[in-house]
C-alpha cells in the first residue's frame, strides 16, 4: 500500500513539474504574457449559459429600441418635397426651352420672308431700272435718228390743224406712243398749237390722254401748256 502511494506521489510530481515546465516555455517563448492570462481568466469566469443569457438579453433590448423609435415623417416628407420641387423645376426649364426653340424658329421664318421679299423687291426694282434705261436709250436713239428729225422739222413747218389730221391718223391707228414722242421733240410753242386744235369732245379726250403721257416723262411741254391755259 505505501508503494502504491508512493508511486502516485511520483506521478503528481512529475505531471505538477511538466506543468511547470510548459508555463516556463509559453512565457519565454513569447506565447502568453499577463494580458492574454487576464483574458483568459475573464473567459472562464462567467459560464456559458450564463453568457449566452447575456447575450441574449442584449440582442433583445436593441431591438426593443429600434422597435420602440418611430420612423422620421418630417424628414420622409422633406425629401418628397425636394423631389417635387426639383421636378418642377425641371419642367419648367424644358418650356422655357421650347418656347425660345419656337422663338428662333419664328424668327428665322421671318428672316427668310424678309429676305425673299429684299431679292423680288431688287430684282423688280432692276427690271424698273433697266426697263427705263432701255426707254432713255431708244428716245435718244429716236431723237439722232435723221428720219425722226426729218418728220420734225416737217411737221413744225406745217399747219397745226393738218398736223392734228395726221397725228390723229397715227392715234386710231394705235401709234400714240409715236404721236407723244413727236409731240415731245417737237418745239413747244408749235406743240402746243397743235393740241389746241383738239377740240371735238373725242379730241378733247385724246388730247388729254396724250398730255398726261406727256406729263408721265416729264416733258417740258405739259408746263407751257397750263401756263398758256
Amino acid at each position: 500500500m505505501k508503494t502504491i502511494v508512493n508511486a502516485l506521489l511520483i506521478i503528481m510530481v512529475v505531471h505538477v513539474l511538466a506543468v511547470i515546465g510548459f508555463a516556463g516555455w509559453m512565457f519565454a517563448s513569447g506565447r502568453i504574457s499577463g494580458e492574454r492570462v487576464e483574458k483568459v481568466q475573464e473567459i472562464f469566469a462567467i459560464p456559458v449559459a450564463v453568457q449566452k443569457k447575456q447575450e441574449e438579453q442584449a440582442a433583445a433590448e436593441a431591438q426593443a429600441i429600434a422597435d420602440a423609435t418611430p420612423p422620421d415623417f418630417g424628414a420622409i416628407a422633406s425629401t418628397a418635397e425636394k423631389l417635387a420641387e426639383e421636378q418642377e423645376r425641371n419642367e419648367m426649364l424644358l418650356r422655357q426651352l421650347e418656347r425660345t426653340r419656337q422663338e428662333i424658329k419664328s424668327l428665322n421664318a421671318n428672316l427668310h420672308l424678309s429676305r425673299t421679299r429684299m431679292e423680288r423687291e431688287r430684282t423688280e426694282t432692276q427690271q424698273t431700272r433697266d426697263a427705263l434705261e432701255q426707254k432713255l436709250a431708244d428716245i435718244e436713239a429716236q431723237l439722232n435718228d435723221e428720219g425722226f428729225k426729218k418728220a420734225i422739222a416737217m411737221y413744225e413747218g406745217l399747219p397745226p390743224k393738218q398736223v392734228k389730221k395726221m397725228f390723229m391718223t397715227l392715234v386710231e391707228q394705235g401709234s400714240s406712243e409715236q404721236v407723244v414722242d413727236y409731240l415731245d421733240a417737237m418745239q413747244p410753242r408749235i406743240a402746243a398749237a397743235v393740241l389746241k386744235e383738239f377740240k371735238t369732245d373725242a379730241e378733247v379726250v385724246q388730247a388729254v390722254q396724250l398730255t398726261e403721257q406727256l406729263r408721265s416723262r416729264g416733258s417740258k411741254l405739259v408746263s407751257q401748256l397750263e401756263n398758256v391755259g
